[in-house]
C-alpha cells in the first residue's frame, strides 16, 4: 500500500502540489487525471524520489520512502514515460532484460522472462527479440517500454501519460494491453493522464487534480456520475468530444434507442470493440457528437439477420 501524507511541493512561484493526501491499495490501477499544470507528474516523481517533497511524505507499507536506499526503491518501481526512451543501440530483448540483469537474475531466467513477455503481448520473441528500437513502430516501441518496466516484477509501476503521443488505434491497443497485463500480474500501477476517457477506461479508482489540489477520488462511475464539484463535473462532461470519434452513422444500423444501457463507449470506428463490451453488458451506449445510439446483442443479431435476408 502507498500513502501520500500531506504531500507538498513548492517552488518560488508557488505550490505545484499542495497538501495531497491519498491511499493507493496494493494491486490497484490508480489514475491521476487533470489538465496540464495540475501536479500529476510532480506527484509521480515524488513517489519514486525523482523530486524531493517540500513537506509531507510518501510511505510504502507504512515505511517512509526516504528510509529506503534509493537504488532499492527504484529497482522496485517501474517507470513508463511518454517519451519511450528505449536505448537505441540495444536490441528489444536487451532493453527488456536491463533491470533483471542489474538485479543479477540468472541468465536463463532472464531469457525465459523476456521471451514469455514478448510472446504475451503479440511481439513473438523469435521475430522481435533481436530487432533494434528504430525498426519498430511507435506503438511497438511503447509495448517494449511497458515490458521493460514490468520485466523485473516490480512492486509498483508508474506510467506518465505513456500513450499521449500515439495514434488512436495504437493508443486503444495499448490501453487494452495495460488492462490485460494488470489483470494477469496484479502489479500496483499509478497512471497519469489528461484524457478523461482513458482515465474512465483504465482506473480502478481515479483521483482528479486541479492546480495541485485534490478535487475528488472515487471509482470511474462515482467520479463521472456523482462529481463532488463543478470542476469535476465539467471535466467529465466533454468526454464525447474526443478526436477518436467517427461518424455515428457507422453504428446506426445496430441502434435500439429505447433500451437502457449498462455501459457506454465513444464511437471510434471499431465495431468489434462494441461487440466485446456486449459480451459482459446488456447494452452499450455509442456516442458521437450530438448523436447517441444504444446497441444490444439482439439489435446486432437482428441487423445481421436482415442483411442475410437481403442477400438471399
Amino acid at each position: 500500500m502507498i500513502e501520500l501524507r500531506h504531500l507538498t511541493k513548492e517552488y518560488e512561484d508557488g505550490a505545484v502540489v499542495d497538501d495531497l493526501n491519498l491511499t493507493i491499495e496494493t494491486g490497484e490501477l490508480f489514475v491521476l487525471v487533470g489538465a496540464s499544470g495540475s501536479g500529476k507528474t510532480t506527484t509521480l516523481k515524488m513517489i519514486n524520489r525523482l523530486i524531493t517533497p517540500t513537506s509531507g511524505e510518501v510511505l510504502f507499507d507504512g515505511k517512509p520512502a526516504s528510509d529506503y536506499p534509493i537504488r532499492e526503491l527504484r529497482f522496485n518501481i517501474g517507470y513508463v514515460l511518454q517519451q519511450i526512451a528505449l536505448f537505441p543501440t540495444m536490441t528489444v530483448a536487451q532493453n527488456i532484460a536491463l533491470i533483471p540483469e542489474l538485479k543479477h537474475w540468472p541468465k536463463a531466467k532472464i531469457t525465459q522472462t523476456v521471451n514469455d513477455m514478448l510472446d504475451r503481448v503479440d511481439l513473438p520473441h523469435a521475430d522481435y527479440g533481436q530487432r533494434l528500437p528504430a525498426e519498430l513502430s511507435g506503438g511497438e516501441q511503447q509495448r517494449v517500454g511497458i515490458l521493460r518496466a514490468l520485466a523485473s516484477q516490480p512492486d509498483v509501476v508508474l506510467m506518465d501519460e505513456p500513450f499521449s503521443a500515439l495514434d488512436p488505434i495504437a493508443r486503444t491497443q495499448l490501453q487494452d494491453l495495460v488492462l490485460r497485463l494488470h489483470q494477469d500480474m496484479k502489479t500496483t500501477i499509478i497512471f497519469v493522464t489528461h484524457d478523461m476517457r482513458e482515465a474512465l477506461k483504465l482506473g480502478d479508482r481515479i483521483a482528479v487534480m486541479k492546480t495541485g489540489h485534490l478535487q475528488q477520488v472515487g471509482t470511474p462511475d462515482v467520479v463521472a456520475d456523482r462529481p463532488d464539484n463543478p470542476f469535476v463535473a465539467e471535466l467529465f462532461a466533454d468526454i464525447g468530444t474526443s478526436p477518436l470519434q467517427a461518424p455515428a452513422a457507422e453504428l446506426a444500423p445496430f441502434a435500439k434507442t429505447q433500451v437502457q444501457a449498462t455501459a457506454s463507449i465513444q464511437a471510434i470506428a471499431v465495431v468489434e470493440q462494441v461487440i466485446q463490451l456486449l459480451k459482459v453488458n446488456q447494452a452499450v451506449t455509442v456516442q458521437a457528437g450530438t448523436d447517441a445510439f444504444v446497441v444490444t446483442a439482439q439489435s446486432v443479431v437482428d441487423f445481421l439477420a436482415q442483411k442475410s435476408e437481403v442477400k438471399e
